[in-house]
């Protein structure tokens, strides 16, 4: 801030042998300077609203990330779990079929064996 105070003084006196001007100038500068910094509380909530947001953004990224990969490894595993239960009925049917088959089988030709068999003086002899 600059402020400058000019003060002129002029005095006239006339005689009879000759005439005298005086003139008085007085110049003052002032020179302020002044420095303000101002920050608004507008702009720190703001920043601080965005913060806040990113945070939120990221949080729930993070949940969206472990939920789908825990229901990911829970269907993962749910699949592998019946996927081997189907594999193990499917192999005790197989088992059983064959094993009620082999002895079905085994003893029909037992009793087909003893239908065509007789005895005589404690021996037996196939017809």
């Amino acid at each position: 801030m600059h402020t400058t105070t000019t003060t002129t003084t002029t005095t006239a006196a006339a005689t009879a042998a000759a005439a005298t001007t005086s003139t008085t100038t007085t110049t003052t500068t002032t020179t302020t300077t002044t420095t303000t910094t101002t920050t608004t509380t507008s702009t720190l909530l703001l920043l601080l609203l965005l913060l806040l947001l990113l945070l939120l953004l990221l949080l729930l990224l993070l949940l969206y990330y472990c939920y789908c990969y825990y229901y990911y490894y829970y269907f993962y595993c749910y699949y592998y779990y019946y996927y081997y239960y189907y594999y193990y009925y499917y192999y005790y049917y197989y088992y059983y079929h064959y094993h009620y088959y082999y002895y079905h089988h085994h003893h029909h030709h037992h009793r087909s064996q003893w239908q065509k068999t007789y005895s005589h003086n404690g021996c037996y002899y196939n017809l």
